[in-house]
């Protein structure tokens, strides 16, 4: 990962150097001032789209403000998504660290939807993203585990209701599933396994949901 620290005094040192203020050099980028501070400081990053406003102003390169060389980091400064796929999972996230959310969007379009390269880039994502592509895995057949913790509830909710109709497997998705998507997905298991197929959803119903199952399945045998 970037180092923050580093980032910060080189920023600092360039400032100095070039002989501005850190209010010159917020209103030189049309930035606030706390976020000159923020990033001398070492607490937060520049994002990718100050960087080549930094490096002209200082008259450096992007990879001596940044300690290093990120080849995706340029590949995003040019607008050039091709081939992301090539690059490590630790490239492709530290890169993630400082772009915007619509940049990542297109890293994981770039690697195909892969599963393995995109997890890593999943913080870094917007719900709606990855809710469609959960949608898409689930049409092909895939799992969406690694997914769910980043999914909206209302799509986790169809999802697993979907999965319920189908007759497949969702005890995966039964801690991220709403109340009301529980018992309508608990409904429809007891229809097609009987009493024993609740046995998944026992942990997440309460007592009185347990009891009227109980009782409906007696009932009706």
């Amino acid at each position: 990962m970037f180092d923050t620290v580093h980032v910060g005094k080189k920023i600092a040192e360039l400032r100095k150097k070039n002989n501005m203020t850190q209010l010159e050099l917020a209103d030189a980028l049309a930035i606030s001032f706390q976020a000159v501070s923020n990033w001398e400081r070492g607490n937060s990053m520049p994002d990718i789209s100050k960087l080549p406003e930094l490096s002209e102003l200082f008259h450096v390169s992007i990879d001596e403000l940044l300690g290093k060389n990120n080849p995706v980091v340029s590949k995003l400064i040019e607008e050039s998504y091709e081939d992301m796929g090539g690059y490590s999972k630790d490239i492709l996230v530290e890169a993630a660290t400082i772009a915007k959310p619509e940049q990542v969007e297109k890293i994981a379009e770039s690697v195909n939807f892969e599963i393995n390269s995109i997890s890593p880039l999943l913080p870094f994502l917007s719900e709606e993203f990855v809710d469609e592509l959960a949608e898409q895995l689930v049409a092909n057949g895939e799992n969406i585990t690694t997914l769910l913790p980043f999914m909206s509830d209302e799509k986790i909710d169809a999802v697993a209701e979907q999965l319920v109709a189908n007759g497949e497997d969702i005890n995966k998705l039964l801690p991220f599933m709403s109340d009301e998507a529980l018992l309508t997905c608990a409904n429809k298991a007891l229809e097609q396994g009987g009493i024993g197929a609740l046995s998944p959803y026992l942990p997440f119903l309460d007592e009185e949901d347990v009891n009227s199952f109980v009782k409906r399945f007696l009932k009706n045998k």
